[in-house]
């Protein structure tokens, strides 16, 4: 059995979905929220742990460092 780590993409949703139900049972709506933080690329960056191409786990890197203040802001 060999695990891999790789970039989340459409395809791994469902699974990323199931894992985070079962981790979170109270929490609802897991296929809307893994599909929402996906499309927030690239700010959230998310990975999946794959065995045989089953998604087994997940992790979603956010950045959240904000602005620096080199970016002038031209509002």
């Amino acid at each position: 059995m060999m695990l891999t780590i790789q970039p989340a993409s459409i395809p791994h949703l469902p699974g990323m979905a199931q894992v985070h139900h079962e981790a979170f049972s109270r929490q609802t709506m897991s296929e809307e929220w893994i599909a929402c933080n996906f499309q927030a690329f690239p700010r959230i960056r998310q990975f999946v742990a794959l065995v045989e191409g089953e998604v087994i786990g997940y992790i979603q890197w956010v950045e959240k460092s904000g602005f620096r203040k080199e970016i002038e802001r031209t509002r």
